[in-house]
Formats: C-alpha cells, sequence, structure tokens
C-alpha cells in the first residue's frame, strides 16, 4: 500500500530529476507536494508539514503567472496552509499571511470559469478576517469578512448548493452578532437574526441536524441579546429564543452530544429566568447539572446547581411580594 510518504518521496525524486528549462513540470511538482504535505500534517508532525506545504506552494507559486488558472488555486490552498498553522504559532502573523494569500486567490480568480473556487476562497478569506479581529484591526477586519460572506452568497444559488448556502449565512449571521457588541447593536442583531433564519431555510434536519441545532443556538442567543437592547418586545424576544433552542434541544442529547446538550439546557435556563418563570429555569438547570455530572464537568454542574439556589430564592422573594400585596 502507496502512503503519503512514499509519494512524497517519489515526488522528490522526480523534482530532482526534472530539467531546470522545464518550469511547468517544476511548479505541478511543487503544487502536488504542496498538497501532499498539507494532508500528511493532518496525521503527523503537523507544524513541519505545514511549513513544508507552504514552501512548496510558495514555490509553485514563483512559477505560475497570475492568469493562470492554477494560481488562484494555489494561493487558496497556500492560505489554508498558514492558517492551519495559526492554530499552532505567531497567530496574527500567519492570520496575516494567510488573509494575503486569499485576497490574492479572489484577485486573480473568475468566478465565471469557477465559481465554486472563487467562493470558497471567499469563505475561507472572510474566516481568517473573523478569526484576526479577535488580535487587530477589529471592526476593520469584521466588516471585511462580512463583505467577502457577502460576495461568497452572491455565487450561491440555494437549490443547487443548500449547505454552501446555509453555512455562509450562519458565518454571516455570526459576523453582525460580532459587530453589535460595539456598535449598532440592534441593526446588527436583527441582520444576525435575518440570516440565521435564512441559512435554516435550506437546512434539513435529516441531512444535518447537529448543524441545523447549531444555527437554532446562534438563532436563538440573537434574539435573547436583541431582548436586552429593545425593551418593549423583550418577552416576544425571549420568548423566541426559547423556541430556538427548544428546537436545538430535539436534536442535542445528554449521550451523542453531552457538551452542546448541557450548554443549551443552561441558556434556556437563562432565558426562562430572565422571563421570571424560575419553575421553568430550576428545571433546565437542574438537567443540565446532572448531565454535566454524569459527563465528568463537576464545575459547570457546580455552577448550574449555584443557579438554581439564586432561583429558589428570587421565587420566594416573588411569592413574599405577592403575599404582601394581597
Amino acid at each position: 500500500m502507496t502512503t503519503l510518504q512514499d509519494m512524497i518521496a517519489e515526488l522528490h525524486e522526480q523534482l530532482t530529476s526534472a530539467s531546470p528549462d522545464d518550469t511547468e513540470t517544476t511548479a505541478k511538482l511543487h503544487q502536488r507536494l504542496g498538497t501532499l504535505y498539507a494532508d500528511l500534517s493532518e496525521s503527523e508532525n503537523r507544524q513541519e508539514n505545514l511549513r513544508q506545504a507552504i514552501e512548496h506552494y510558495q514555490k509553485a507559486l514563483a512559477i505560475y503567472q497570475t492568469d493562470d488558472p492554477r494560481y488562484p488555486i494555489v494561493q487558496n490552498n497556500l492560505g489554508t496552509a498558514f492558517r492551519a498553522l495559526a492554530l499552532l504559532t505567531d497567530q496574527q502573523a500567519n492570520l496575516s499571511k494567510a488573509i494575503d494569500a486569499f485576497d490574492e486567490a479572489v484577485s486573480h480568480g473568475d468566478p465565471h470559469q469557477s465559481a465554486v473556487d472563487f467562493m470558497v476562497a471567499l469563505n475561507n478569506l472572510g474566516n481568517a478576517c473573523w478569526q484576526l479581529a479577535e488580535y487587530e484591526n477589529r471592526e476593520q477586519n469584521l466588516q471585511r469578512a462580512e463583505t467577502a460572506y457577502k460576495e461568497a452568497i452572491k455565487l450561491i444559488k440555494p437549490d443547487e448548493g443548500p449547505v454552501a448556502y446555509a453555512t455562509m449565512h450562519n458565518n454571516l449571521g455570526n459576523i453582525y452578532v460580532e459587530l453589535a457588541r460595539t456598535e449598532n447593536p440592534i441593526d446588527n442583531l436583527n441582520n444576525a437574526i435575518t440570516a440565521y433564519r435564512q441559512a435554516l431555510t435550506q437546512m434539513q434536519v435529516r441531512e444535518g441536524p447537529v448543524p441545523y441545532a447549531t444555527v437554532q443556538t446562534n438563532l436563538a442567543s440573537a434574539y435573547r441579546q436583541l431582548a436586552h437592547h429593545v425593551e418593549a418586545n423583550s418577552d416576544e424576544y425571549l420568548g423566541r429564543a426559547v423556541q430556538a433552542y427548544q428546537e436545538a434541544l430535539e436534536i442535542y442529547s445528554p449521550t451523542t452530544t453531552p457538551s452542546a446538550y448541557i450548554m443549551t439546557r443552561a441558556n434556556l435556563g437563562l432565558v426562562y429566568a430572565e422571563m421570571h418563570r424560575w419553575d421553568d429555569a430550576i428545571e433546565s438547570w437542574h438537567e443540565a447539572a446532572g448531565v454535566a455530572s454524569a459527563s465528568g464537568a463537576l464545575q459547570a454542574a457546580e455552577q448550574y446547581r449555584g443557579w438554581i439556589r439564586e432561583a429558589k430564592e428570587a421565587l420566594a422573594a416573588d411569592a413574599e411580594d405577592q403575599n404582601g400585596a394581597t
């Protein structure tokens, strides 16, 4: 059985024997080596193999002309390698290099010739800008991510690429939530809700139950945050948050997705508490605490039990107020 290491060794031999004047063959070999090293990084020596992938992609790009249809493909692969490397070391520097590569892929790609490749490069650009926003130029990078996702969405026909369409709208919704933290919270949260709801129009539970539940939890969180900014409709938005969390809990379970189940249960309890539905909040947190304990998340379980104690105190205070009023 031929291994990735065998294939890499063979290509290196071909590279050694290739004529210096045969730049076409040399570029193809470097491109192929970059892909193989990137694949190998998934299973061993991740950092070193990613560096090898980057080196070979760069050598291929030194040969390919910018009008060569392979040029944007290799740039996208280069950006993907830098983004993966950023998870291991020099986050800001490597994310910046990834963004430069994705920018090149978009600048020299042709959406009419290869819409899928162009859309993927835009999505990757959005993801990298979103990540870099954690470290520098927050609003600028978030806005770049927003633009990239919007451009990518234009290339997707919902009936032909429902998963990509839903994913891109979910990503766009996440960007609006991030922007809402520092500017125009009502507008941005409404935009996020619209994006999440648009994502859900193309998601079928039977095809992707966990992604569907993830979007529902994102939608619930956006409704909950919006309720904090729009007092007149807060109960309505909190009610919609409850519905979305309950939709997610139809999919998440204590056995198959315990972490997601616990978090969603806990967040649902918080919404109930904000609605002063203390019995429902206590029930939800009790369930979350039980699953957390069974999963070994003892600190989380204790936190939820603390919330239960506080809720019971609030429930007793409400009862005392009502007795005093009568």
